[in-house]
C-alpha cells in the first residue's frame, strides 16, 4: 500500500515504514469496497482497497491513496480516480 506513495521525484516515500489501520468502512458492489484510515510514519491517509467476488480469484488492489488527512476526520466515500 506505502509503494503507491511516491514523492514528485519517483521516490518511495514510505519505504520500510509501517502501516497501521486506524478504522475502516466497507461497501458492497459486485466485490467489497473498503475504505481505511491508516496512519503511515506520523501522516494519516485514507485508502480505498477493491476486493473482487471470491469466484474470480483475484487479489485486493489499492485502487486510492488521499491525504494527508487529520486524525479526526472521518472516512467517507471517494471515487477510484480524481
Amino acid at each position: 500500500m506505502a509503494a503507491a506513495l511516491m514523492n514528485k521525484n519517483g521516490d518511495d516515500i514510505f519505504a520500510g515504514k509501517s502501516v497501521e489501520p486506524l478504522a475502516f468502512k466497507t461497501q458492497v458492489v459486485a466485490g467489497i469496497n473498503y475504505f481505511v484510515k491508516v496512519r503511515i510514519s506520523n501522516y494519516i491517509f485514507h485508502v480505498r482497497i477493491y476486493q473482487r467476488l471470491p469466484h474470480e480469484n483475484k487479489a485486493p488492489e489499492v485502487v486510492r491513496v488521499i491525504g494527508p488527512k487529520s486524525e479526526t476526520e472521518p472516512i467517507e466515500y471517494f471515487e477510484r480516480s480524481i
